[in-house]
């Protein structure tokens, strides 16, 4: 189940920095951010939102027990917490 969690943590961070400024969907989220920033941190905002929502996703389709998406949020988190804030 770890390893399940580690991968979903990764993939949901991959997804978020295919977001980033000057990665090939920047415009995409700041649009979205702009239009809807409700909906925005599921879907590309915020790694331990988006892991709820891209974790059940990968769990519906490869049949990976739910607490694995609990255990990915947790992990995104510590790296949340871990990562230098830009001033």
């Amino acid at each position: 189940m770890i390893e399940y969690a580690f991968i979903i943590a990764m993939i949901v961070n991959a997804i978020n920095v295919c977001f980033w400024e000057g990665m090939i969907f920047q415009k995409i989220g700041d649009w979205m951010e702009n239009q809807y920033p409700t909906l925005w941190k599921p879907i590309g905002g915020c790694i331990a939102c988006m892991s709820p929502w891209w974790g059940g996703l990968l769990c519906l389709i490869f049949g990976w027990p739910a607490l694995s998406i609990i255990i990915a949020m947790g992990i995104n988190v510590l790296i949340l917490r871990w990562t230098p804030k830009e001033d």
